[in-house]
């Protein structure tokens, strides 16, 4: 371990959507939006420490786990991605309890808006279309959101049960 990092807490993204996307690609848009977004978070952060704009490097984030799930005669399907990262710095890295802080604030609020509105415009049909998305950051639930107001789509979604 390079002693000017600091472990980030994982993060679990619980999706579902009504659109069936090729696994690999969901985990990697999922992925590089994260990372993106994340990175950004750690950079404004640190930038306001005056002389310091360089203080982080860079983020590392990795697939740690998933798992995929639905019911296509409901058209819904679901998929669950661990991700594990690490943050690195010029030199000796933040607590790791700031390195949370970071983490876990980057998926709330206005934050959040910004990650969930990148998911939705990505290519891929399933985050394209997708309904509902639920965010834990170790094991606190930070963000739960019912995206399906926010999705146009054709099909009648008054019959599917909800199967949280």
């Amino acid at each position: 371990d390079d002693v000017n990092s600091v472990g980030l807490p994982s993060i679990t993204f619980d999706l579902r959507s009504n659109a069936e996307g090729d696994l690999r690609d969901v985990i990697v848009e999922v992925l590089e939006t994260s990372r993106s977004h994340l990175k950004q978070q750690f950079r404004s952060h640190f930038e306001t420490e005056e002389g310091k704009p360089d203080y982080f490097k860079y983020l590392d984030l990795s697939v740690k786990q998933y798992d995929v799930g639905g019911e296509r005669h409901l058209a819904e399907y679901s998929m669950a991605i661990l991700y594990h990262g690490v943050a690195y710095f010029s030199r000796a890295p933040p607590d790791k309890s700031l390195a949370y802080d970071i983490v876990a604030e980057a998926f709330q609020g206005d934050l959040r808006e910004q990650f969930v509105t990148a998911l939705l415009e990505s290519k891929s049909p399933f985050l394209s279309q997708l309904q509902y998305i639920v965010v834990t950051i170790n094991d606190l639930v930070v963000a739960n959101d019912d995206l399906s107001h926010r999705v146009s789509t054709s099909q009648d979604l008054s019959s599917s049960t909800s199967w949280l």
